[in-house]
């Protein structure tokens, strides 16, 4: 992940990643989603430039068939 979005998105130095290959399907009322600290969401956007990068990766990994997901309840 770019150092400059890292920084946007509050996030430390060290090196991150985003997997492509793999994904998480959830349910918005799981109640595992919780604030993180103090009844405090957070959110944050990366540059549609990435956004639609990472799109477009895990599309085609859908297209062929080799996207992993998994369901969390």
């Amino acid at each position: 992940m770019p150092q400059k979005v890292k920084r946007h998105l509050g996030l430390d130095s060290d090196r991150s990643w985003i997997i492509v290959s793999e994904v998480n399907e959830i349910d918005w009322s799981d109640p595992g989603i919780i604030p993180v600290s103090n009844a405090k969401w957070e959110y944050g956007f990366v540059p549609a430039a990435l956004a639609t990068a990472l799109r477009d990766a895990i599309l085609n990994r859908m297209t062929q068939k080799n996207l992993q997901i998994t369901r969390r309840k």
